[in-house]
């Protein structure tokens, strides 16, 4: 995972990557990783997930890993238009959640 998070960092330092912001005045996050698993966080739009999915493609033909786009999900803030939500998902091939579940019994999200 390490050679995708230099990806990632990278594209954000450029500005190519646009991460998700945790609050107005607070820090950004473009990705954590846990274990083999991944989270990646970026503004919603169609030029955000081709730069999402071109990081992915880059890391999985150097590292020989591979997407496996029946267990990837997207997940969209309550402030994305659904109609916006359904062509990332529909142009990415992932699909889209409302609930990401629990990772070591935890929600991610807390409401």
């Amino acid at each position: 995972m390490t050679g995708d998070s230099h990806l990632i960092l990278k594209a954000v330092e450029s500005g190519d990557w646009k991460p998700f912001n945790i609050s107005k005045l607070g820090p950004c996050m473009s990705h954590m990783f846990f274990a083999d698993d991944m989270l990646l966080f970026s503004e919603a739009s169609e030029g955000q997930m081709k730069q999402v999915l071109n990081c992915l493609n880059l890391f999985c033909e150097f590292s020989g890993h591979e997407v496996i786009v029946a267990k990837t999900k997207i997940f969209f803030s309550k402030n994305v238009p659904s109609t916006l939500a359904r062509l990332i998902s529909h142009s990415s091939g992932f699909s889209n959640t409302d609930n990401l579940g629990k990772y070591l019994r935890v929600p991610p999200l807390h409401h």
